[in-house]
This record gives C-alpha cells, structure tokens and sequence, in this order.
C-alpha cells in the first residue's frame, strides 16, 4: 500500500502546489501565507480522501493518533532586546522580584536564572510522559543574518543537549535562515551540531520562519542527508499546507524521495504574532484541529517555542502548553518526538 499511498497523496499534492506556484504575492521572507490562497487549511482533505478510500494508520499503543511535539530554539539565553524589553516593563507588569532574577541572569551569562531554560520544557513533558524535539540553531557565524537571526553558543546547551538526548529527547537541525533551498550549507550545519554533540546522529529538520521553496527545499534536504523535513506549514495560520496530516515521502518529477515529511499544523507564533486571538481561542483552534487528526489517525506537529515558556515576556501562552498536552494525553494521542515517529512511520509503512 506504501508505493500507492505515496503516489496518490504525490498527485494530489501536485494540485494543491499549482495555486502556490502562480501566486507571486509573497512575504518579506519569501513565503506563501496562507492568507493569498483559497481553500481551508484547517481541513486535512488529502488524508480524509485517503482515509476514506481505505488507509488506516495504527499507533503504539493503541492510541487513537500522534502528536508530534517539537521546539524551536531561536535563543538559548535572551538576547539584549529582550532583557531591555523585561527591565523597562514594557510588557505590562513586571514584578520587581522577577526584574531583579532579570537582571542577575543577564549580569552572569544567565547561568544563575535563564528564563529560556529549556529544562523547564522537560518538566512539563514528564508529568505526561511525554518527550519532543529540540530543533537548534548551527549556523556559523559568518553566514548570520543579522536581521532575521541571532548568533548563540552552542557550546553553552552542548552538556543539556547530551543530557536530554540520553533521556528519550530528540536533537535536530534549525537550519539558518539562507540555507533552506541549499544542500551545502544544510550539511555543513548539520555536521557542526553533530561535532558539538560528540557524534549525535541529527535526523531532522526545521527550516529558520518555516521557509520553504518547492521542490529546492525538499531536494537539499535529502542531499545534505536528513531523514525528515518538518517545514511544510504556513506562517499565518493554523492547519495543513498541503491538506495532509500523515507523514509522506515528496514525489519530485516523478521520483519518491528518500525522506519524510512531517507536516507541521500548529506554531505558538501564529495565533499571537499573526493572527493576534487570545490563548484561549487559540487553544480552542488547536483542539478543533486535534478532532479532524483523531478522525482520520494523523499526526498533529506542534511547534512551541523555548521562549514562549516566558511567562514575563509571554504569559499564558507558556502556560498554555500544558493544557494542550493535558487535551492531548485525554483525546488519546501518542505524545512523541519526530524520531520517534519517524523510526515508527519507516517501519510500519515505508
């Protein structure tokens, strides 16, 4: 059933790609938004059709479908606009205790107070036995984009890394932000962060504010020799970019490629910095789209940043994830990593 499944949600894909390829309305970052095109991301139409036509995917467990959990470390620590943000209050009400945690972390390499830790992530995950991805920046420093990255040490997360990865938790790829349609610069960052983490194999991707360019992005990712993207999403809005919420293998001029997708459907950033709804609705979005998933036994990708844990910069929001994993864990999903999923995916369905 694999060749047959893959060609057709290939085909159907095809279509969907046609709007997208004629639109020449992009962002600043060279992205289709969702916002441009017609139709109704929220809607998984290719796996409902395939659905219909018969596909059943099982998970471990018996569990009814999988959430795919995944973090993207833009910062390993605040960089100065943000702990000016903070110091100033300009996000409303600080407490002065927490100006004075501030301002100590900011004063001693955030080694006494870091409030982008990535420990508290872990936290939260256990208490649902639950483990993700931390998708990390390598991007050398002579390839930074200075108005759209920043530069972090990566040495400085190199020992929690290592910790998480012994742990159960995953590692992967947060390309730069030039490197989404280049395969030497893929594989370069990819070594780097394999160097640093003595060895770890990174399986994955995630492409810098999700950029995407069919089929280059694709194309780079197999040469540079990951096996998994998990870019394929929009910006703007919640839901499936190519109305497919089962992992595929791109078909690109007739040839099945030798990765996976992982369909990204929810990022923290989209209902706060583009759609502008509060947590709740957001929430409530989130879990509308977690019932289309559970119909058909997809997979839900989430993308919650380390530093919306933030409770001074972010409030809810960081708050907000546990309630989504609570929701998750009583709907019956398998809350997992993108490797996980994808050792699961390869060998149960290719």
């Amino acid at each position: 059933m694999r060749v047959k499944r893959d060609e057709l949600s290939g085909e159907l894909w095809r279509l969907f790609t046609l709007e997208e390829e004629r639109s020449t309305e992009r962002d600043v970052h060279g992205r289709v938004l969702a916002k441009s095109l017609s139709g109704d991301p929220t809607v998984p139409v290719i796996s409902e059709f395939l659905y219909e036509r018969g596909f059943r995917a099982k998970w471990p467990r018996g569990k009814r479908f999988a959430a795919c959990l995944t973090h993207d470390v833009d910062w390993a620590y605040p960089p100065p606009k943000h702990t000016e943000k903070v110091l100033r209050g300009g996000i409303g009400r600080v407490p002065l205790r927490a100006k004075v945690l501030w301002r100590l972390g900011s004063n001693s390499g955030w080694r006494l107070y870091n409030p982008y830790s990535l420990d508290r992530i872990i936290e939260v995950e256990r208490e649902f036995s639950a483990v993700s991805s931390f998708m990390v920046k390598a991007t050398p420093k002579e390839w930074l984009d200075e108005k759209h990255e920043d530069l972090y040490n990566l040495n400085y997360l190199a020992s929690r890394l290592e910790r998480l990865i012994d742990n159960g938790w995953e590692v992967g790829l947060h390309a730069g932000y030039a490197s989404h349609d280049n395969s030497e610069r893929l594989a370069r960052e990819k070594a780097l962060l394999e160097s640093t983490l003595n060895g770890y194999r990174v399986a994955g991707v995630r492409m810098h504010y999700l950029r995407f360019s069919y089929p280059d992005t694709w194309l780079a990712v197999e040469a540079a020799g990951f096996k998994y993207d998990t870019t394929l999403a929009f910006p703007d809005r919640p839901g499936f970019r190519n109305g497919m919420c089962y992992p595929f293998h791109p078909v690109v001029n007739d040839r099945m490629l030798n990765i996976l997708e992982i369909p990204l459907a929810v990022m923290d950033t989209t209902f706060w910095g583009y759609m502008r709804v509060q947590p709740s609705e957001a929430l409530e979005m989130i879990r509308e789209l977690a019932y289309r998933v559970e119909r058909v036994g997809g997979v839900l990708t989430v993308l919650w940043h380390n530093n919306t844990f933030c409770e001074l910069l972010y409030g809810e929001w960081g708050r907000m994830y546990r309630s989504l994993l609570s929701f998750l864990r009583d709907r019956g999903a398998w809350l997992t990593n993108c490797l996980n999923l994808w050792e699961y995916w390869v060998d149960n369905y290719g």
